[in-house]
């Protein structure tokens, strides 16, 4: 039993690690992104030459270089399918893999079963999104 106990916090500590990383890697983003419009802001003097930049014609295609593409409403249902997709067939690999190998079963069932609820959780929302937005006539 200590064996799949420490089995356990290996995962647990891949897993906080993982999500520590992409932490770090957003922060870095926003960083670098708080940085880039303060140094734009700063070549401007005043309000009125802002306002004279805005205006001119080449501004629109400066700026649609930093603008964030939104998803829309069937691209976010489609990612959510295969968010749920990708975490129901590892859920479901957890599974088999506790099946095949006794010294560590309980802990891959363990977590093969919560990781594939949560992949069928994705699934499930994704179904009720497609269907009230279609009902709603959200989608094009």
């Amino acid at each position: 039993m200590p064996d799949s106990r420490m089995f356990l916090a290996l995962i647990l500590n891949m897993v906080f690690v993982t999500l520590l990383i992409v932490m770090v890697i957003h922060w870095l983003r926003l960083r670098y992104r708080r940085r880039m419009h303060q140094e734009f802001m700063a070549k401007f003097k005043s309000p009125e030459e802002l306002s004279d930049f805005l205006k001119a014609v080449g501004s629109s295609e400066y700026f649609a270089g930093f603008a964030l593409k939104s998803k829309t409403p069937k691209e976010k249902v489609l990612s959510a399918v295969l968010i749920g997709a990708v975490i129901g067939v590892l859920g479901l690999a957890l599974v088999a893999v506790g099946l095949m190998f006794r010294e560590f079963n309980r802990v891959f069932l363990i977590l093969g079963i919560l990781t594939t609820a949560a992949g069928a959780g994705f699934l499930i929302a994704s179904a009720v999104s497609y269907r009230l937005g279609r009902r709603w006539d959200i989608f094009d």
